[in-house]
């Protein structure tokens, strides 16, 4: 029989600033380490439905907004085993979060950034690094829902450092997309923060805004 790689999701779900992990556990019970919720790709499944099913069954918990992040392979046990995870980043809707695969994960728990718990399963902790460059904090902004001054709707989720020139960069993603549609853009910090002029008017490119006026 010939091996294939196996491929799989992993996401970040994120409530007011913090990331949901879970203690993930060895064969025999014992703590292995803290991990993502995700899980295999079903044959029919798209990568976004996967990641909704698995939060919903690992943890119980909604989520929506569901963008596109980095990919992680990883290969085990001297070769035998080979996996391709492809990381996703969502925002946590309604749900309490708990343990509905004690086999595998004996709770959940939310987490800053700024204090992340170790050891992290290996493809968590790339997926982390990845989309947030962890090992370097730039000057930040607000996390949250902005609006263009033309109009568009933005959730910025983080600000990153370019790892060549350590640029400053946004990430955000574009919410005027169709879901299938959704992913990761960057924009240069200092373009997301200045101002401009339209119709005569001095204003700011994008405007920290509350949840309730985009519905």
């Amino acid at each position: 029989m010939e091996n294939r790689p196996k491929v799989g999701v992993g996401v970040l779900v994120l409530k007011e600033n913090k990331v949901l992990l879970g203690k993930r556990l060895k064969k025999d019970g014992s703590f292995s380490c803290w991990s993502l919720p995700g899980g295999h790709i079903e044959f029919g499944e798209s990568p976004e439905e996967a990641a909704k099913r698995e939060t919903k069954e690992e943890t119980g918990l909604e989520i929506a907004n569901i963008c596109r992040g980095p990919y992680t392979y990883d290969i085990y046990e001297d070769g035998q085993k080979h996996f391709i995870t492809l990381s996703f980043v969502a925002d946590w809707v309604e749900g309490e979060a708990k343990a509905l695969e004690p086999d595998r994960f004996s709770e959940w728990q939310w987490f800053l950034f700024s204090e992340l718990p170790k050891p992290l399963f290996g493809p968590s902790q790339q997926a982390l690094h990845g989309v947030f460059n962890l090992t370097s904090r730039p000057e930040k902004i607000k996390p949250g829902l902005y609006k263009h001054y033309k109009g568009n709707y933005y959730r910025v989720i983080d600000t990153v450092t370019h790892t060549e020139t350590e640029e400053t960069l946004v990430l955000y993603s574009p919410l005027y997309m169709t879901d299938a549609d959704h992913h990761l853009c960057v924009r240069p910090l200092s373009m997301f923060i200045e101002q401009i002029t339209a119709n005569g008017k001095s204003q700011p490119r994008f405007e920290y805004v509350k949840e309730t006026e985009k519905s």
